[in-house]
């Protein structure tokens, strides 16, 4: 890639000779690259577990074991030598840990060192059932 030219050049050379050269463009939703938090509303009562759970199955994002930190304080880190300290948020309603459309910092090992940002806007009635529940309430 070429900062002055602003493109990227592909050589494949497996069946014959063939070049391309295209502009990348930055996208502002990208989650890497991109500038644009993601939005979510939730309920208030939604507890951290179900926010992490939200994270690891939402096609858009896809995280492994994320961790959060807020602007004040670090919500949880899934570093096993400091997960401990951090389980007793798990179960709390958000509304206990951040402030109304608080921006979370998201880190995953999926994301490298750049971390994704996340608004969660309260709103009731706004429930995120993870994947595992629902199929839980199908079989029955």
């Amino acid at each position: 890639s070429s900062h002055q030219l602003n493109n990227y050049f592909m050589y494949m050379g497996h069946d014959g000779t063939y070049t391309r050269t295209f502009p990348y463009a930055k996208s502002p939703t990208c989650l890497v690259c991109g500038t644009k938090p993601l939005v979510w509303p939730l309920d208030p009562s939604t507890t951290l577990q179900t926010l992490r759970r939200k994270l690891i199955e939402e096609p858009q994002t896809k995280l492994k074991d994320p961790s959060l930190q807020g602007a004040k304080l670090v919500l949880y880190m899934a570093n096993r030598a400091m997960r401990a300290l951090y389980e007793d948020n798990l179960t709390k309603p958000l509304s206990d840990l951040i402030e109304p459309d608080e921006l979370l910092n998201v880190t995953d090992v999926t994301l490298g060192k750049r971390p994704i940002k996340v608004i969660i806007q309260f709103e009731r009635g706004a429930v995120y059932i993870p994947e595992a529940d629902r199929e839980d309430a199908n079989q029955e």
